[in-house]
């Protein structure tokens, strides 16, 4: 492009400069050699009428030797080679030529011929002009007597040398020209494509993002207001390049961090959380590093977002995350990983079991003496946390993560509001979950490989009907079942529960006649988990399924923990769309805890099972016997009927009429059997 450029730019200014200079010197050129064959052919008719004029006498009278002094002398002019003088019968009296005339009128090759002038001896009178014998024109007729006729030839020698030398200062002329033209056409072509490409250059820097750059402004003119422009036009597209890569890096930093923190809080999220637990991992395996991990579970956060809508639980979480972050340092982490649920790293313990369990109560105590406030409403909340330590014998990032939540997971079923200690492989003295069970639940429930298994509850008057209680186990892949705790724990904390429960109901009303065939069962007792009381449509479900399999709905019992009933409201609606259809109600472990008192007061419960604790111990007269009655008691008074749950000796069952009990179950009854022994026992 550049070559193109100045190519152009030379063609322009050299072209017409060089038509013309040809032209010119062509044309003056050819003009003077016009002047020098009409100069030639003039001094050819001079000659030979200056010749007739001389020798008119010398004819007349016959004088021979002035003829030939006459046509010597016009033989000394520069182009006169031959002077001939005829008389008037075209006979030759004198002939005077030059020797290099002779010779080059005798060869041949010659290839300029002599130019020839005739002119007429006239006597007593002037001479006419003469005439050019080369036209071929014969002579006009004079008046006077003629005596005779004088040919003069001229050569042609001296005027070609002079055309040449006319021609070669006309080329060298037009050269001189030429070069004096290309070499002032190659100044401009620099004046003005340098600049040019220089701006070509410059904007070919700034294709490649060199927005910095500028062109020296030193030229003229367009050129110079040119180049004021680019570098105008250089510096907005910088400054607006700074602006964008400014507002580029702000845009990129805010996704960065909230790509890294939560949206609500501002706290780090669970990937961040993730990355960083890594970190403090590796740092304890390969330096021996001390560091602690904590989860935290709001207790109760659950009763302000039901009863105060989203809106509360997100201004709660807010506050909360302040509360926390208050009691850390600096160099500690508090995440939110979950909805309510948030985790912690202490990091750089010497201490950690100590120190760090410290901090948690510290975390701890700060919720539960804080008070949230929302529209007048007044709310107390917990936190139960669970902690583990990080150091050189940590097994795995993924094995920390379980301790930790196991931990948590037995402070919030151990009572809510308390930190627990990871020890060793368990929490709090209870055995770690199994590790992949999550997996396996999901697995049985796609397969259906969970085992459905039963147990009587026998009737101990007669006036009563006896039932069966539905058990679900999950096999082992070695044989055998995995301990049902475990299943359970796993199922509920990772919301697999409502899950398994559907599969309980839907394949334990299937088969529904099987137990009304066996042994003069006239009920079945199924067990729900507090997810599936308070799971959106398990009502219907159950509803469906009773319908579907033509079971009687005064016969399908379901069964629940004191715990499981979680928010009244919810249970009790749930409940009461079920009794409404006909079902019944069991509470599960009466007499654990003071909270059954309550829930037996406030849900509409039909049965109770006694809590095997009651029964250690038994005998009529024994402080468990006396308390096996009062509980009994207090169900009868209620219309409610009971039930002795784990009984394992035939003396404890020997016992249970005499003290009030309605139903027995246990391994002194009869053991649990699968479902496909039972028409068989």
């Amino acid at each position: 492009m550049d070559a193109s450029l100045h190519a152009r730019l030379l063609a322009l200014a050299l072209g017409p400069t060089a038509v013309l200079s040809v032209v010119m010197a062509a044309y003056f050129t050819d003009a003077r050699i016009d002047e020098l064959d009409q100069a030639l052919r003039e001094e050819g008719r001079t000659a030979a009428r200056q010749v007739a004029q001389a020798a008119e006498y010398a004819v007349f009278a016959g004088n021979l030797d002035f003829l030939r002094r006459v046509a010597d002398a016009a033989a000394q002019s520069q182009n006169v080679r031959v002077v001939t003088v005829f008389d008037r019968d075209n006979h030759e009296l004198v002939r005077h030529a030059v020797a290099a005339a002779e010779a080059s009128t005798e060869a041949s090759g010659s290839r300029l011929q002599n130019l020839r002038f005739t002119a007429p001896i006239v006597l007593g009178q002037s001479l006419p002009l003469a005439q050019d014998m080369l036209t071929g024109e014969a002579p006009a007729d004079v008046p006077g007597k003629v005596l005779g006729k004088v040919l003069v030839e001229v050569s042609q020698e001296a005027t070609a040398a002079r055309k040449r030398q006319l021609l070669v200062s006309g080329l060298s002329i037009a050269l001189i020209a030429l070069a004096v033209s290309g070499f002032a056409a190659l100044r401009l072509a620099r004046r003005v494509t340098r600049p040019i490409l220089g701006l070509v250059t410059a904007v070919e820097r700034m294709a490649l993002g060199q927005l910095g750059v500028r062109v020296p402004e030193v030229s003229r003119g367009e050129l110079q207001k040119l180049e004021s422009g680019f570098n105008s036009m250089a510096g907005a597209l910088e400054s607006v390049h700074r602006d964008m890569q400014k507002k580029i890096d702000e845009a990129t930093a805010l996704l960065s961090h909230q790509a890294r923190h939560d949206t609500l809080t501002g706290l780090v999220n669970r990937r961040e959380f993730d990355v960083r637990l890594a970190r403090c991992f590796a740092s304890a395996r390969q330096h021996g590093a001390r560091h602690l991990l904590c989860f935290i579970d709001l207790d109760r956060f659950k009763i302000v977002n039901d009863s105060c809508g989203h809106a509360a639980g997100d201004e709660l979480l807010r506050q909360v995350s302040s509360l926390l972050k208050g009691r850390l340092r600096d160099r500690d982490t508090l995440a939110r990983v979950g909805g309510d649920e948030f985790a912690v790293l202490l990091e750089n313990y010497a201490d950690p079991i100590n120190h760090g369990v410290d901090t948690a109560e510290a975390m701890r105590k700060a919720v539960e003496e804080y008070r949230f406030f929302w529209n007048g409403k007044q709310f107390s909340i917990g936190a139960s946390i669970g902690v583990t330590a990080i150091t050189a014998d940590s097994e795995s990032v993924a094995a920390l993560l379980e301790q930790a939540d196991a931990a948590c997971y037995e402070a919030k079923s151990g009572g809510r509001n308390r930190v627990i200690l990871y020890r060793g492989s368990a929490a709090a003295g209870k055995p770690a979950p199994l590790p992949g069970l999550p997996a396996q639940i999901e697995q049985a429930l796609a397969q259906n490989t969970f085992q459905l298994c039963a147990q009587p509850i026998a009737a101990l008057r007669d006036s009563i009907p006896s039932g069966w209680e539905i058990f679900v186990r999950l096999p082992g892949p070695g044989g055998g079942n995995l301990p049902a705790d475990e299943v359970f724990v796993a199922a509920e904390r990772y919301g697999l529960m409502p899950a398994v429960d559907r599969w309980v109901i839907s394949h334990a009303l299937a088969n529904f006649g099987q137990l009304q065939s066996a042994g003069g069962a006239r009920f079945c007792s199924i067990n729900l988990g507090g997810a599936s009381v308070a799971e959106t449509g398990m009502a219907e479900f159950i509803a469906e399924t009773i319908a579907a399999h033509d079971v009687d709905p005064a016969l399908v019992y379901f069964e629940l923990k004191e715990g499981a009933a979680g928010n009244l409201l919810t249970a009790r609606a749930f409940m009461q769309t079920l009794k409404a259809l006909g079902c019944r109600f069991m509470l599960d472990d009466f007499g654990a805890g003071v909270a059954a008192f309550t829930q037996l007061k406030q849900l509409p419960w039909d049965v109770v099972k006694i809590d095997a604790s009651a029964m250690a111990d038994l005998a009529p007269d024994s402080v468990d016997g006396q308390m096996l009655a009062s509980l009994a008691g207090i169900a009868r008074s209620l219309g409610m009927v009971s039930v002795a749950e784990r009984v394992e000796s035939r003396q404890v069952l020997e016992c249970l009429p005499s003290l009030g009990v309605d139903y027995a179950q246990g391994e002194a009854v009869q053991p649990v059997l699968r479902f496909d022994q039972i028409a068989a026992a």
